[in-house]
């Protein structure tokens, strides 16, 4: 090692140290950040009745990968006491997440409750010929706006780890001026 790759090395080597603890942060914050607990996990059925805190609620389908079965569905919210509909939004930026057992989850349509409250949630377009029991309507809490920043600090944490440990090596080996 001459003394030009020095300066070099010097650089290299703390920013491939900052990477990798930059990437162990963010996939953890990403972790946490895709971990939602179910407000409520429902079968499909045509209506039922589900109490739920106040605030944003989003609805998700549950299924197994690459099912069909929701195909032509539609879903309305009423309040239980009142009847009032609840406005639904779509969503534009949809979760998805599929575990290892081959489930997979897609969100659907976003809706605020200003209140806890009780409300009758009905599905439409239901095919009487076909079987729901493996699919589940879950609502849950959106996973937030950090979402995004968690996925760019994992890219950069992963590009200046690998940067600088490949910049290091090579430094090291000679193979650089």
């Amino acid at each position: 090692m001459n003394a030009p790759t020095m300066p070099w090395l010097a650089i290299s080597a703390p920013a491939a140290f900052a990477g990798a603890v930059l990437l162990v942060v963010a996939i953890r914050g990403l972790v946490r950040a895709l971990r939602v607990d179910a407000l409520a996990r429902l079968p499909i059925v045509p209506e039922q009745r589900v109490t739920l805190p106040g605030g944003d609620v989003m609805l998700s389908v549950e299924g197994r990968f690459g099912t069909m079965k929701f195909g032509g569905l539609g879903w309305t919210l009423h309040e239980a006491d009142g009847g009032r509909v609840v406005p639904t939004q779509t969503v534009l930026l949809r979760r998805n997440t599929t575990s290892l057992s081959g489930r997979t989850q897609l969100a659907l349509r976003r809706f605020t409750l200003d209140r806890p409250s009780d409300v009758l949630l009905r599905t439409t377009g239901l095919d009487a010929a076909t079987d729901y029991t493996d699919c589940a309507l879950l609502l849950t809490r959106p996973t937030g706006a950090l979402l995004p920043l968690w996925i760019v600090a994992t890219v950069l944490g992963a590009l200046l780890f690998l940067g600088g440990l490949v910049t290091s090596i090579l430094l090291f080996a000679g193979e650089l001026p």
